[in-house]
């Protein structure tokens, strides 16, 4: 009972206490009496339990104060650090206040007023309510609720907090009943995808439901959902699993383009965001359209597909089946049906089975294989990449082929610009300007600087003859044609080759020069050109300017200087030539002379040349076939070994076979004292033999022999002298020592020579064909003659006749065979022998035989076999008979038959 009773005393004590403490004015103090203070209160009143640290009464209004205080009323807790409550049982709160409502709802504010009549909690200060079970934060300066937390109004700084969704607004209501949230005038969102990225946005009007976690909003908005931004007049947004949808022709704002579709949809919050119908874009200057496409947010990429149409302000043009656009990086790539995309521009057009394209740097790239054609160029490669602001561009595995110039460059890779008609080719580079192919690793062609370099080896390709230049390095001026290499460089056509070193060239005029080491090789012709330094024009010359040497397949040719035409094969060299064959076999010097390339000829002046045979050759003009080994000399012409000494004005001359072939008249000295001339001929100085034409052949000892034709063996000393042959020569009687002259008449006669103490004497002869022997009154005709004077043998042997003339008459002998001693004076006849002997006194003797021994020294002829002797007196026959005929005598032996004439006229 005094318990009842001390509450109320207490509680006015407070309300006093408070009064005084809370809401007494300052700086005027009240009057003491009117507040009642009390400490550690804990009391129900008007419905509500408080506890408070300290109590103030106001004794004259009738409020009540408290410090450190709290309040329930039903299931609504309110504390903060002030709180008044007044007459009407209406609470106010001050500073660090917490309140709760249920077990859901927790709030926080640092000014709260909670009206009991109209149980409505309101605050104007702001205030954060909590609710854990719906893990729901709801913030706003202007809050108002009731005591169960029925539903919440909020204006100004309006924020709801769901999990990782936020929302932010002017104007903001919840409702426990449905768990519904409601936003409008400048509201905001923010949460976070799967991945924890940040979705961001702004809207008129949104409506949260927190329960099912799907928030929509109308009327309009715009949200920043994975790099790109969304506007539009409706979404729903599932924060569940983070699926969204937004109808009504929403726009996606990404990488610059302003993107139309029918709706936007990710029922499944992945990364894809899926665009609903036809599409179309614009960032103001290039703009698309497509049958449908998506948006990937981890890759910041749109990718649109079907009868895909994008033009620019500037006209250009792409047709292609599919299209990725990156955001970032704002390339657009396309992929066409087909494998086929077109782009076109103007005058520009490009077909490809990948293009990419950006519209801010104003770049494209073909892949996989493309054709591009304009006014100024074509191009086909593997890849391209062009800036059609700046020109440049890159082809890789392609060509670029310039229209105006037809110049064509070919590469791994093509480094070019259109606007300066400059490109670099590296890669198995070629560069083709219509008349050339220029072959590297590397080609740089500036038109813009009128110069093409080549850093790396090289080959230039003439495309007409298919001359090819080969070097290390070069330079070519574009305009004046002039190509410079240093070092090395090789320059061939066919099978015709031109190396040197510091190589500079005229691809207009095809005229260049060779600073070192010029080496002209032509296999066809099988031709070696060299010098130290030369100048050349293609296929007209080749002037070799300092130690010129030529090799042959047999020769090498040597001289100062000399110019090689290409066109007549003649190479024309002034002033001195040495030359030599390979096997080092013929040698010679000759003067201003021309060398017949084609058919490997050098002539020439004043020729002097050796062989290993010890042969030397002159003549004041020379003509030496290298391949033939042959010389054609002509004027004072001489040739001579060690034993002949050959001179004409004509001789064709074979230094491998040693053969002098004589086309006009000539003379041979044999061993100095053996002279052959003829009108003309063939010597041959390896073996001796000679063939010729009205030849003579004069010895030392004054013999000689002369025919329309011989053929002799020089080594052997045998002659044939054919056709009106004749001779004079001397035989010695070896008893007195006389001279007796030898001469010879006939059609052949073969005559054999003997060197006797370095003299040649003719010491046989062997006649046919109406040969006639004479010698000292001695006449011998026959067919065949053999007359051998070592031996002083005389033989005839067809178609005999021997004439012998002596003081004693004459004797006229024919047989098949006969021969004689000239020594012993003896003649032998074979063989039908017939003498006829005519004595001084003119009486004939005719003697008959088969066999004849005639004995000039006793006078006397002896027949044997079948003897018949005649004379004008007699004819006798006998075996055997010898005639005497200096007494005109017959002895007859064997069987002997003498018939006497019988003289009529005595």
């Amino acid at each position: 009972m005094k318990k009842k009773i001390l509450y109320p005393v207490i509680f006015a004590v407070v309300i006093v206490l408070g009064y005084l403490n809370y809401f007494r004015e300052e700086p005027i103090i009240k009057e003491v009496e009117e507040i009642v203070e009390t400490t550690d209160v804990a009391y129900e009143t008007s419905g509500y339990f408080i506890e408070a640290q300290k109590q103030f009464d106001n004794l004259k209004s009738n409020d009540t104060t408290f410090e450190k205080a709290s309040a329930k009323y039903q299931d609504m807790v309110l504390s903060g650090d002030n709180v008044l409550l007044d007459a009407a049982r209406n609470l106010f709160l001050k500073n660090n206040i917490v309140g709760k409502s249920g077990e859901e709802w927790e709030f926080f504010s640092d000014k709260l007023d909670y009206d009991q009549l109209k149980d409505a909690v309101t605050s104007d200060a702001g205030v954060k309510a909590v609710n854990k079970l719906e893990n729901v934060i709801i913030k706003g300066k202007n809050f108002k609720t009731n005591s169960k937390f029925d539903f919440i109004d909020l204006a100004e700084n309006v924020e709801i907090i769901n999990g990782d969704t936020e929302l932010f607004g002017d104007i903001g209501r919840y409702t426990a009943e449905d768990k519904i949230i409601t936003l409008s005038n400048n509201g905001k969102y923010k949460t976070k995808d799967k991945d924890g990225k940040e979705i961001s946005g702004t809207f008129k009007n949104g409506r949260f439901d927190s329960n099912k976690k799907l928030l929509e909003l109308f009327n309009s908005f715009t949200i920043n959902y994975g790099g790109i931004t969304l506007t539009g007049t409706k979404m729903w947004y599932n924060d569940l699993n983070k699926g969204f949808l937004i109808p009504n022709n929403p726009v996606i704002l990404a990488g610059g383009y302003k993107i139309l579709s029918k709706e936007i949809k990710n029922p499944d919050g992945d990364n894809i965001v899926d665009i609903v119908g036809e599409i179309t874009g614009t960032n103001g200057d290039t703009s698309f359209r497509a049958d449908k496409g998506y948006y990937n947010t981890a890759e910041k990429k749109l990718y649109v597909t079907g009868n895909i149409i994008v033009t620019s302000k500037a006209g250009e043009r792409v047709e292609a089946e599919k299209m990725v656009y990156d955001t970032n990086t704002k390339n657009a790539d396309f992929t066409g049906k087909n494998n086929k995309v077109i782009y076109t521009f103007n005058d520009r057009k490009a077909e490809t089975s990948k293009f990419v394209y950006n519209s801010d740097s104003k770049t494209v790239h073909l892949d996989e294989g493309y054709v591009y054609e304009d006014n100024l160029y074509k191009s086909r490669g593997k890849k391209l990449d062009y800036n059609s602001e700046t020109g440049d561009g890159v082809i890789y595995f392609g060509n670029l082929v310039t229209k105006e110039k037809n110049e064509k460059a070919k590469g791994d890779k093509i480094t070019f610009n259109s606007k300066k008609k400059d490109y670099t080719a590296e890669g198995n580079a070629e560069v083709n300007n219509g008349e050339y192919l220029f072959k590297s690793s590397k080609v740089d062609y500036f038109n813009s600087k009128g110069f093409a370099y080549l850093p790396e080896p090289f080959t230039i390709t003439n495309l007409k003859d298919k001359s090819i230049i080969k070097g290390n390095e070069g330079e070519y001026n574009i305009t004046t044609g002039d190509f410079i290499s240093p070092g090395k460089v090789s320059y061939k056509k066919g099978t015709e080759s031109l190396t040197g070193d510091d190589f500079k060239y005229n691809l207009k005029t095809e005229t260049g020069k060779i600073e070192r080491n010029v080496v002209y090789v032509n296999k066809a012709d099988n031709i070696r050109f060299t010098s130290d330094t030369g100048s050349f024009k293609k296929d007209k010359f080749i002037k070799a300017e300092k130690n010129l040497k030529i090799t042959t397949a047999k020769e090498e040719i040597y001289a100062e200087k000399g110019t090689y035409n290409l066109e007549t094969g003649l190479v024309d060299i002034p002033g001195k030539i040495d030359f030599n064959s390979k096997d080092q076999k013929t040698k010679g010097i000759i003067y201003d002379g021309v060398f017949n390339v084609n058919e490997d000829v050098l002539t020439g002046k004043n020729l002097d040349a050796v062989t290993d045979k010890k042969e030397k050759i002159s003549s004041l003009k020379a003509s030496y076939f290298t391949k033939k080994d042959l010389l054609k000399l002509t004027g004072n012409v001489k040739i001579s070994d060690n034993n002949s000494v050959l001179t004409s004005e004509d001789i064709d001359y074979n230094t491998k076979t040693r053969e002098a072939v004589i086309n006009s008249p000539f003379k041979l000295i044999y061993n100095k004292t053996f002279t052959v001339t003829g009108t003309k001929g063939i010597v041959y100085m390896a073996t001796e033999k000679l063939k010729g034409e009205n030849i003579k052949i004069v010895s030392d000892k004054k013999e000689e022999f002369s025919a329309n034709k011989a053929d002799g063996n020089m080594k052997e000393m045998r002659f044939d002298f054919i056709g009106d042959a004749k001779g004079k020569m001397y035989d010695k009687d070896k008893e007195t020592g006389r001279v007796i002259p030898v001469t010879y008449t006939g059609n052949f006669a073969r005559v054999y020579f003997k060197n006797e103490n370095g003299s040649y004497k003719a010491i046989r002869i062997e006649g046919r064909e109406n040969s006639t022997v004479i010698r000292d009154g001695q006449k011998f005709y026959s067919d065949y003659i053999e007359t051998d004077l070592s031996r002083n043998i005389v033989y005839a042997g067809k178609n005999n006749k021997v004439i012998l003339n002596d003081e004693n008459g004459k004797t006229v002998i024919t047989g098949e065979i006969l021969s004689g001693n000239t020594n012993t004076n003896i003649m032998e006849g074979r063989g039908d022998v017939v003498i006829v002997n005519t004595g001084k006194d003119g009486k004939v003797t005719t003697l008959k035989g088969q066999e004849s021994i005639l004995d000039s020294n006793n006078n006397t002829v002896e027949m044997i076999k079948e003897v018949t002797a005649e004379n004008d007196e007699l004819i006798l026959n006998a075996d055997r008979a010898v005639y005497n005929k200096i007494t005109n005598k017959v002895k007859a032996f064997g069987k002997v038959l003498v018939n006497y004439k019988v003289n009529n006229g005595k």
